[in-house]
């Protein structure tokens, strides 16, 4: 005759024990969505471009997706300058959702130009459906978003400051030149022009007015 016993102590290596026999659960990371809004999606595509989407291969491993590409050359198309066209199909598949396929294409003169647009087609697609923050981990581009927005208002102020700077410097040669032009001293009156075509493309109609040999109607 067999007694249970059903008050037995607890026993806690005993619970160790058993618990070592229990088939072990597979751990699931529970990491939130980040979202992005319309303002955020369009600086993280600005960075990734930036970087050659270089980005985008560490968001290939985080999602745990893949992309296949194929690339050829359309040989009866040929643009209006005699280049050749090249066409990139790209495809993207999910381990973890394998119903979800995603495809895009992109055309250039060469290969990797083809291969840059379509990756840059499926970025704007997965931020416009969602799902790129299968592969967000955190929103630090936009830190580097921030940064490059700084860089470009920089070369943009740089950029307008030698145009203005160039600018005076035009300004200063027309006016020596028709000072020149005013002592008959055509040849080094033309000498100045010379400075000044060599500072800006040749503008005739600037010629016109400040040249009197061309503005003179007596």
């Amino acid at each position: 005759m067999t007694q249970k016993n059903l008050n037995l102590p607890y026993d806690p290596l005993m619970q160790r024990q058993n618990d070592r026999n229990l088939p072990k659960k597979k751990k699931f990371s529970h990491r939130p969505e980040i979202q992005l809004s319309i303002e955020e999606g369009a600086i993280l595509l600005r960075v990734w471009k930036n970087n050659n989407f270089s980005d985008f291969n560490s968001w290939i491993q985080v999602a745990k997706a893949q992309m296949n590409t194929e690339i050829y050359e359309n040989s009866n198309e040929i643009n209006k300058y005699g280049k050749k066209i090249f066409t990139c199909n790209l495809s993207l598949t999910f381990e973890q959702d394998p119903n979800l396929v995603m495809i895009s294409n992109g055309f250039a003169h060469n290969k990797k130009d083809a291969r840059k647009t379509a990756i840059e087609k499926i970025i704007i697609e997965l931020i416009q459906n969602g799902e790129i923050s299968r592969g967000l981990k955190n929103k630090d581009f936009l830190v580097e978003g921030s940064k490059q927005t700084e860089e470009m208002y920089e070369k943009a102020a740089v950029v307008k400051y030698e145009e203005e700077s160039n600018q005076k410097k035009i300004h200063k040669l027309a006016k020596k030149m028709q000072e020149l032009l005013k002592k008959d001293a055509f040849l080094e009156a033309c000498e100045v022009l010379c400075q000044i075509l060599m500072k800006k493309k040749p503008d005739w109609n600037e010629v016109y007015i400040i040249d009197p040999l061309f503005n003179n109607d007596e």
